[in-house]
């Protein structure tokens, strides 16, 4: 499980993600694998790629990007959607037990910020998630349910049984 927030004001991105790839071990138990960077920015495009799920995908979105010839976000996440709905279609065959969301943060040629999710529950199409007029934090995986977070205020842990359900 990837650990990312987000945070897309009128006139900035916050990322923040975890290093960790985990994998399935004999017993199809999710364990912990090795470390790795899992984004990168893309100047030329003003955008930022990163992702949650397989990291194998994640990763073919990355190195594709590189190739991809982009002045903003929009156009940008658009060839990666493309890039991505041909690699599921050809090689990856995604279930429902293997979900992979690829991020992309960045400006378009306004300068207004955009987030989008190119999920492949949804066959990679770009879902618009986040933007200036329409700012938004994310929270992967959901916190909501943890005791002492609210999205005012972070997590707050005051109380010892408050740490102990964290963690």
């Amino acid at each position: 499980m990837t650990a990312l927030n987000a945070m897309i004001t009128e006139d900035t991105i916050v990322i923040s993600m975890d290093m960790l790839v985990s994998k399935l071990n004999s017993v199809g138990e999710l364990v912990p694998a090795y470390f790795t960077q899992k984004f990168e920015y893309m100047p030329f495009a003003k955008s930022v790629i990163c992702g949650t799920g397989n990291y194998n995908i994640i990763q073919k979105a990355i190195e594709s990007s590189r190739s991809i010839l982009a002045k903003d976000v929009d156009t940008f996440t658009t060839f990666t959607s493309e890039f991505l709905i041909t690699l599921n279609k050809s090689k990856y065959k995604i279930t429902d037990t293997n979900t992979t969301t690829v991020y992309i943060f960045g400006f378009d040629e306004d300068g207004n910020t955009r987030g989008y999710a190119l999920r492949s529950t949804n066959d990679f199409s770009p879902d618009f998630i986040a933007g200036s007029d329409n700012p938004s934090m994310i929270f992967k995986p959901d916190l909501s349910s943890v005791p002492g977070f609210s999205e005012d205020m972070g997590l707050v842990l005051n109380e010892t049984d408050d740490i102990k359900k964290f963690i």
